[in-house]
């Protein structure tokens, strides 16, 4: 299960393969990101010590987080990352859009930092249900859109794979 836009904290990102899951925030400057952590809520409840929107701890909370940031960023993102949430992930991506356009976008993509586990229990049913609505909803989007988006579900399978602790993919579209 894999979608967009969803979630308790509307993650860019959330997949899971109903055992583990995964959050990616899309990020596309350092202030970018440094307002991200302005979201006290949410940084407290995937810490664990605040409950989240649904009043669970751990419903939307992801077992690992990431954030996404162009190449050209990896560096200073980390260091923010390192000091506000030691345990999140970083991806990194190419930030020319044209380059996108014409080459797989998983050419663009890179495991710059693994994150940490952050909890070890599975996603609630209804987790699963909401991506499920979701999904329908982003694949009404792409088929009504067409090619425009056709690389967007091979491009988070593929990411997935990559996120996955043993290599195997973490969720799928």
């Amino acid at each position: 299960y894999t979608a967009v836009e969803v979630g308790g904290f509307h993650a860019d990102v959330y997949g899971t393969d109903g055992k583990t899951s995964a959050e990616v925030e899309v990020k596309t400057s350092l202030s970018d990101l440094r307002r991200d952590f302005e979201a006290k809520d949410k940084h407290a409840a995937y810490a664990g010590t605040r409950r989240g929107p649904d009043g669970n701890f751990r419903a939307w909370v992801p077992n690992r987080m990431y954030f996404a940031v162009p190449a050209a960023l990896a560096e200073p993102a980390e260091d923010e990352i390192a000091k506000r949430a030691p345990a999140y992930g970083l991806i990194t991506y190419n930030a020319d859009r044209n380059a996108w356009a014409t080459e797989s976008p998983w050419k663009h993509l890179a495991v710059f930092r693994r994150a940490k586990p952050l909890h070890d229990q599975k996603p609630p049913a209804y987790v699963l249900e909401a991506l499920l609505l979701r999904m329908g909803s982003d694949l009404c989007h792409y088929h009504i859109m067409g090619a425009h988006y056709g690389a967007l579900f091979p491009a988070m399978t593929n990411l997935s794979k990559k996120l996955a602790p043993t290599g195997e993919p973490a969720f799928e579209p």
